[in-house]
């Protein structure tokens, strides 16, 4: 029971926290590198990450609100109970929030989700996923300044 107890209080402290984050690299961090398809130089980088927990195969418990907040410039961070920001759309949100903040243009983004869904109960892995499981998403782009010199030209 003492244990338990711990594991509940570890569970408790790790989502209270929240599960969305925000990286972005240090201004000219990527100076000098070329992006395909774009007509000047990389400057930075954006990731954007998620995550949330569902209980029978796909109902949201909880996700970090990733949701972008026009006041703070910022995601509003924190737990949302009952509420999916898990997703694509919400991720790009907050990257072109990001981008218009920086004064940048956003190019090259990609996205990957690595929930599993599926409906396996089979097997005890496919019976606890179909319990409860986590779901992640991220979203990764590549900032340039608006109004810079033109790439140089490959010969």
């Amino acid at each position: 029971m003492n244990k338990m107890l711990k594991v509940a209080a570890l569970l408790s402290v790790a989502l209270a926290a929240g599960c969305a984050h925000v990286d972005i690299s240090s201004p000219k961090s990527l100076s000098g590198l070329d992006v395909i398809g774009s007509p000047t130089q990389a400057d930075r980088q954006v990731v954007v990450r998620n995550s949330g927990i569902h209980v029978l195969w796909w109902f949201p418990l909880a996700s970090g609100d990733m949701r972008w907040d026009e006041e703070k410039q910022d995601i509003k961070g924190g737990l949302d109970f009952f509420a999916d920001h898990c997703n694509s759309d919400v991720c790009m949100e907050v990257l072109e929030g990001i981008a218009k903040r920086e004064n940048c243009d956003l190019v090259g983004v990609y996205f990957t989700d690595m929930t599993k869904s599926g409906f396996d109960v089979t097997t005890m892995s496919g019976l606890f996923a179909w319990v409860g499981g986590l779901y992640e998403v991220q979203a990764c782009g590549i900032l340039r300044p608006r109004g810079a010199a033109p790439a140089k030209e490959a010969k």
